[in-house]
């Protein structure tokens, strides 16, 4: 990892910063934003280490997980260019990271002491108010997901997996083609179980032409026959939603 004190245009990378922040805040964070360059497999800060600091992506991938039961480390979600981190330690005073961030890529963070952008959320009430409702969605989507994980069978997480990593990663040229190698481990890890099943049910996936590809090279061909498999999940989803918006209009 190598530091140095370039803003690196930070500001401007993050949409929040750039429309809500007054010239004056942007310049007060270029002033006290210190930008790291994150190679592979770095890692940017660990799940209970005290939050003392915001992360800004300026670019790369950054995937965010939890120490694993069955695998070293389940993997939560992945961040990319203009995304915020960290955000809990704004919210909660002496709050902890709850999830440990690792560089999927080759990556370029900026990083901001809590106390200073605390500063700026309590002089700026509508950036603080979109920073509470992204790390309310994403608290969401983190419970649904750990749901999810526990109620799916070996064939379903390992779909779930796949189409996360696909609408992560896959090509604009070739929607097909995941960008990144990614280790037969790496998709255990998303999907929250061992290697080995893993790798029985890519062959079976192989068998059944919903993907190919060799080595750590995965394309998918049917990203509709994933989103079959996990449909069921998919569509409690869509229920809870339209129940609350009735409960909401009929009270």
């Amino acid at each position: 990892m190598n530091c140095n004190l370039s803003s690196c245009d930070f500001v401007n990378r993050n949409l929040l910063l750039k429309e809500y922040c007054t010239p004056e805040q942007k310049s007060f964070l270029e002033d006290e934003v210190v930008c790291c360059n994150y190679k592979k497999d770095d890692l940017i800060f660990h799940e209970h280490e005290t939050a003392f600091t915001v992360f800004f992506i300026c670019s790369g991938i950054v995937e965010l997980w939890k120490e694993g039961i069955y695998t070293p480390k389940q993997v939560i979600r992945f961040a990319k260019d203009g995304d915020l981190l960290g955000y809990r330690g704004i919210i909660m005073e002496n709050s902890q990271y709850q999830l440990s961030a690792t560089a999927l890529k080759d990556s370029r963070i900026c990083s901001v002491e809590k106390n200073i952008f605390t500063k700026v959320l309590k002089e700026n009430p509508e950036l603080n108010s979109h920073i509470l409702l992204i790390y309310t969605k994403e608290l969401e989507k983190i419970e649904t997901r750990l749901r999810d994980l526990a109620n799916m069978n070996v064939r379903e997480k390992v779909a779930e997996a796949l189409l996360i990593l696909h609408n992560t990663f896959a090509t604009e040229e070739d929607n097909a083609a995941l960008n990144i190698p990614l280790s037969r481990q790496s998709i255990a890890d998303v999907a929250g179980i061992s290697k080995g099943r893993v790798i029985k049910q890519i062959a079976e996936f192989r068998d059944e032409n919903i993907l190919t590809g060799n080595g750590k090279k995965i394309i998918v061909l049917c990203p509709n026959k994933l989103k079959e498999i996990v449909k069921r999940f998919h569509e409690y989803i869509i229920f809870n939603i339209t129940t609350l918006l009735f409960i909401w209009v009929v009270s």
